[in-house]
């Protein structure tokens, strides 16, 4: 290939040219190519028009044909670009003390042309402390009065180099607030910190809140030493009492306001419920311990609240509170909750289990006399349950005889009233308490009375004739 991009192969009875990147062969019709014979030397030329990298960079494949056989050659293009500026530095003015500060270009050229900066004609080393060198622009890390002057980059590769100049102007800038405070959220016992930034260095400055000057309360930490352009305020361990409008000073007319708010701290649990396990009339106590103390706090048993009653009671000791229910059931097994003001929440379960009902006096065997007033069957238990009273395996209610038999209970003694006593009522009777199908029998007997006259004639009857005499004994 020689300087024009022109390609040569000998000529051969049949040829083709092609890119590596296409298979189709290439044509003089394509307005980039054009293909010329050489006789003289029994060559092939391709001339590849006004070369560009994106268009024509590839491999070029020329493939010859005879009568003997074939031959292939292969050769890659690879285009060089000479560096040039698609956007030159410009002249730029800016105030002192600015951070990050760009003087920027943009240019092209392959391969990857070599950077050069200088300031004044004197070199800017890559490992200065001023300045960072970026691919198309030079950054002053904070500009001074001193960074006035000619700033130069030139741009070198293997096929050429280009330079571009500025004329950077720093001007003084006057004392402001280059960054203001900013309204802050804070939580109790956390911590937050106020930033001031200044345009230049300054003297001191004063930390007021509410208007007032800070005290030297070891919870506020000032960061700032005199001639500098940064100023800090760190408030630790806040307190709801930190709430207020702060404000960084220099003098009556430069100063900084923020407003800070602290945000009470979730009520949460020091110690939570703990699981129990009761047996029957026991006292259950739950006990938690919150973060604050004198707090409310509500308790929920199977998500129903409790309330005080006369078994359920609630206490409260600074930071702890404590559920009290006194003989516990076994309805009163499952899933306690204590809620904080917060919506924090601790759950236990606690367990009941359930003592054997037992006839602590059961039933006694009774002879009764036919026509007695009344029978009175009476058992006691060693918990208030409800019983079921059968004679043989008839249940008894108050309705099996509305005008002669009673129930009565009273906590753990039950009883069985049975009035005008007849010789149909004896047998076996039983109380049952069926959910455990403990029971207690005995029988009744009922004496016969022996036959006798209970109601007799009178002396003397007197009656009108023709009327009806009725004579009754019993």
């Amino acid at each position: 290939m020689d300087d024009q991009g022109t390609y040569t192969c000998l000529y051969p009875s049949q040829f083709t040219w092609s890119r590596a990147s296409n298979d189709k062969a290439l044509s003089d019709k394509d307005e980039n190519y054009s293909i010329a014979f050489d006789t003289d030397q029994n060559a092939s030329l391709l001339l590849i028009k006004q070369v560009n990298k994106v268009a024509h960079e590839d491999e070029y494949i020329c493939h010859a044909t005879n009568e003997f056989g074939s031959a292939t050659m292969r050769t890659k293009l690879l285009v060089l670009i000479r560096p040039y500026f698609i956007e030159q530095l410009k002249d730029a003015q800016c105030h002192e003390f600015i951070e990050q500060y760009a003087i920027e270009y943009q240019a092209e050229g392959f391969p990857e042309p070599t950077i050069q900066w200088t300031r004044n004609n004197e070199i800017i080393s890559s490992t200065s402390n001023e300045f960072r060198i970026e691919k198309n622009r030079l950054i002053i890390l904070e500009t001074k009065l001193e960074h006035t002057g000619t700033y130069a980059v030139k741009l070198t590769n293997e096929v050429g180099e280009i330079e571009s100049s500025m004329q950077l102007t720093v001007t003084e800038r006057p004392i402001e607030v280059g960054k203001h405070l900013v309204d802050t959220n804070g939580i109790e016992k956390d911590k937050i910190t106020f930033e001031c930034v200044f345009t230049k260095p300054i003297e001191n400055v004063k930390w007021l809140k509410n208007g007032i000057e800070l005290s030297d309360d070891a919870r506020f930490i000032r960061k700032g030493e005199p001639n500098q352009r940064y100023f800090q305020l760190e408030i630790h361990s806040l307190t709801l009492d930190d709430t207020g409008e702060y404000s960084c000073i220099y003098n009556e007319a430069i100063n900084s306001k923020a407003m800070l708010t602290v945000n009470e701290l979730p009520i949460d649990f020091e110690k939570p419920l703990s699981n129990q396990s009761l047996t029957e009339y026991d006292t259950l106590t739950l006990e938690c311990i919150v973060t604050k103390p004198n707090k409310q706090v509500k308790w929920f048993f199977d998500n129903q609240e409790l309330k005080p009653n006369d078994r359920c009671r609630f206490e409260t000791e600074e930071k702890i509170h404590r559920l009290i229910i006194s003989n516990m059931a076994p309805n009163d097994e499952g899933n306690y909750d204590v809620i904080t003001e917060s919506e924090r929440k601790s759950s236990a379960f606690v367990s009941v289990k359930e003592i054997p009902v037992e006839f602590i006096r059961p039933l006694a065997d009774i002879d009764i006399q036919e026509r007695a007033s009344e029978l009175i069957l009476e058992c006691e238990l060693n918990k208030s349950v409800h019983v079921e009273w059968y004679r043989f395996s008839t249940q008894l209610t108050s309705f099996t005889d509305e005008q002669r038999i009673f129930l009565e209970h009273n906590d753990l003694v039950h009883r069985l009233i049975i009035k005008n006593i007849q010789m149909d009522d004896q047998g076996t009777y039983t109380c049952l308490y069926p959910s455990q199908h403990v029971d207690s029998t005995c029988k009744v007997h009922v004496n016969e009375l022996p036959l006798a006259i209970v109601q007799g004639f009178n002396d003397e009857y007197i009656i009108t004739e023709n009327d009806d005499l009725i004579l009754n004994i019993e």
